[in-house]
């Protein structure tokens, strides 16, 4: 029987899965005082692994992680701030609509 290859979305939740399973035993097999292992070498060891086109993100890693472990591997998953290049981030606000003062003055709907 010939097994067709593997699309790139079934290899990274493979490599997803397997660096999950990789934290989860280091945390098992470690005690509290050791230091978290890279995730970063973790996810570019299986990216290569797997031969992924890119490497897994950390957001992809701890949604794989199962719920009852959440809460043990977060502070190895944090992720750092991210800041903008120039130094200034776009924030856009967006108000309630609402109907347009002028109409009761003028009869007319602005456009």
């Amino acid at each position: 029987m010939i097994v067709p290859p593997a699309s790139q979305a079934e290899l990274h939740l493979l490599a997803v899965s397997a660096i999950v399973r990789d934290l989860i035993n280091t945390h098992s097999a470690s005690s509290s005082t050791s230091e978290p292992p890279s995730i970063n070498s973790l996810r570019m060891k299986y990216a290569k692994q797997y031969k992924l086109e890119g490497v897994p993100r950390l957001t992809d890693v701890l949604a794989a992680v199962p719920e009852e472990w959440k809460d043990r591997l977060r502070g190895w998953l944090k992720a750092k701030p991210v800041r903008t290049a120039s130094g200034v981030a776009v924030v856009a606000v967006m108000c309630k609509p609402h109907r347009c003062p002028h109409v009761a003055m003028t009869g007319n709907i602005c456009v």
